[in-house]
Parts: structure tokens; sequence; C-alpha cells
């Protein structure tokens, strides 16, 4: 948004610069005019001047075409400060329009972030004290043997299971656990 707007102030600058220069040249030439039309005031009551006369009108004729010319020049840079203005807008605009799409994805992707994070930090808080620390601390390896076959929430997040090590049959991989009303 910065840049388009410092565009934007570099093209009003140099379009102001040469609409002054123009405006300038045209006083000057006007003043130059003025002056013709008092040569040629002062000329026509001597006839004897008829050659300065004549050079005075074509030099103030070679004006008004000047004249004409620089109002058409700054018509013309008066239209294109108009459609660097409009175009420099239209930018300014769809970088801000692609500046919030990008700011819009970087929101969702921090809630999705959040999100996780939390669901995390509820497993983790979840986990403390269940059958899964316990096997932590009592079972090594239990990943790959009762981790392969426990359900994770019932099983696994439980904390109302009062396991044990025993070699007794009947028990989950050497692990006995009180089922009673689950």
């Amino acid at each position: 948004m910065a840049q388009s707007r410092s565009e934007e102030d570099k093209v009003r600058v140099a379009s102001e610069e040469k609409l002054q220069t123009v405006e300038q040249r045209l006083a000057q030439l006007r003043g130059e005019e003025m002056q013709m039309k008092l040569r040629q005031q002062k000329a026509f009551h001597e006839e004897h001047y008829k050659k300065e006369i004549s050079d005075c009108e074509a030099g103030i004729d070679e004006l008004l075409r000047r004249d004409k010319e620089l109002d058409l020049q700054i018509r013309r840079l008066q239209m294109d400060i108009g459609q660097q203005r409009n175009e420099c807008e239209l930018k300014r605009k769809e970088l801000e329009m692609a500046a919030q799409r990008s700011m819009d994805v970087v929101r969702r992707e921090k809630t999705d972030a959040e999100e996780q994070l939390r669901a995390l930090d509820a497993l983790i808080e979840k986990r403390k004290g269940s059958f899964c620390d316990w096997l932590e601390q009592h079972n090594p390896g239990w990943q790959e043997t009762i981790g392969k076959v426990a359900d994770e929430e019932s099983v696994l997040y439980n904390h109302e299971l009062n396991p044990r090590l025993t070699d007794d049959a009947g028990t989950l991989f050497g692990v006995s656990i009180e089922l009673v009303g689950h």
C-alpha cells in the first residue's frame, strides 16, 4: 500500500512540475503576445513600419498558434494525470485486497494451530495418571503390544483401571486391569 502511494506521489509531483513549467511558459508567451499587440497598435498609426507590422502580425499569429498547442498539451497532461491516478488507485486497491486475503489465510492458520495446541494440551492433561501414564513407568515397549490393540479413549486414557503387572493368564500382555463397570 505504501509503495503504491509512493508511486502515486511521484507521478503527481512529476505531473505537477510539468504542468507548472507549461503554465509558466504560457504566461511568458501571453506576456509576449501582449507586448506584440502594443507594438501593433503603435505601428498601426505609423505607415512607415509596414514591414515591422507584418513581422509582428506573423509573430502574433505564431504566438496564438503556440498558445493553442500549449493549451492542448496542458489538457493532455491533465488527462494523463487523471489516468495515472486512476491506475494507481486501482493498483492500491488490488494490493489491499491481496494483503487482506493473505491476512485471512494467516488468521485461519493461526486459529487452526491454536485449536491443535488446545487439543494436544487436553490430551497431555488427560494422560496424567491414566493407564497410558502407568504403562510408561512400568511396562517399556507397551506401544508395540498393548498400544496396538487398546482403544485410546476408553482404555489408554482411563484413570480407573488400577493396572498391575502379573503373569496370570487372561491378562492384557501381562498387565491385569479392572474392567468393572466399563
